[in-house]
Parts: C-alpha cells; structure tokens; sequence
C-alpha cells in the first residue's frame, strides 16, 4: 500500500488499543474530552501564558486579569467545589492529593491546598489554584505520568479542565 494511502487510514485510537491493551478499549465517547484538552491547552497556553504555561506565566495572567477588573470568582465557583470535593475523596488528605498531582513546589502546595482547604479564600488565590491544578494535570497526562490504559476513569476530570480553560478564556479574552 503506498505510504499516503497507510497516512489516510491510520486510526489513532485502534493503534493506542492494540498497543495498551487497556481493559476498557478506547473509544472518542468516553476520551472525547482527555483528547480535547491539548486543543483547550493550546489557546489558554497561547492567550493567556504567551505560549509558554509556567507557574510563573500563570500568576501573571491571573493578576494581569484580576488588575485589569476581567476576573471574579462567581464564574468559577463549580469548578472550585469540584476540585475541592475531588482533593477530599474516598477519605483523601489534601497532602495526598497534592502529591498525586505531583506538585513539588512549596509555594503552589501552600496556595494550592490552602485554597482547596478553604484557609485561602481571596478570588485571585482561587482561581490562581485552579489554573496551577489544570498545568499539573497537563503535566502529568503529557510528560507520561497517567497511564493511557486507565485514562477512561478520569473523563470527568478532564471535563472539568476543559471547563475550566474555557471560562478563563471566556472572562479573559472575551472567547466562548
């Protein structure tokens, strides 16, 4: 088969299948929104950090957007209880959840669990937490940490990432 016919009928999916062996196949239904997530990335890492996401490029955007009168918490309040309820589950600590984000640093632990906690409650801290909670999920699904045969237990997670970008855009940048 010519090289250009094999390019035009690669599946993805079936190939990612074949090479797991997940016990739930992969199907766009259930990774639909893990496989959406590196388009949201794209334009929040594009729009918001300069292309170039870092804890550091983040707290700018957030308090260029806080200054600049763009930001309040009332658009992200369901996303911060999701996040909450998530670092407390199945009698979870925050610590615990902290280090299953893999977040070494102990600035972003402090602010990170203090808002998730509830000790924190300044808007700019809140929303500054979720962003640095969605770059540590970004993080850990690109640099290999999660594993792709289980991914399909955390569609709801990364509904609410995607979510989450997208109402920074919206309330930043004016996107939808």
């Amino acid at each position: 088969m010519p090289t250009e016919l094999a390019i035009a009928a690669f599946d993805p999916l079936a190939w990612v299948n074949e090479y797991t062996q997940p016990a739930i196949p992969i199907n766009d239904e259930v990774f639909g929104p893990i496989l959406h997530f590196s388009l949201m990335w794209n334009l929040f890492e594009r729009d918001s950090c300069g292309r170039e996401a870092t804890p550091l490029s983040i707290e700018k955007a957030v308090q260029t957007a806080f200054a600049e009168g763009k930001l309040t918490l009332e658009p992200f309040q369901e996303h911060l209880q999701y996040f909450r309820d998530r670092s407390q589950r199945n009698g979870m600590s925050i610590e615990q959840y902290l280090n299953a984000l893999k977040m070494k640093s102990q600035n972003a632990r402090y602010l990170v669990g203090g808002v998730l906690s509830g000790a924190l409650t300044d808007p700019n801290n809140a929303i500054h937490a979720l962003l640095l909670i969605a770059h540590r999920i970004r993080n850990n699904l690109f640099h290999g940490e999660k594993d792709v045969a289980m991914l399909h237990t955390q569609s709801h997670l990364f509904r609410a990432v995607n979510s989450l970008l997208a109402t920074y855009l919206h309330t930043t940048k004016g996107a939808t």
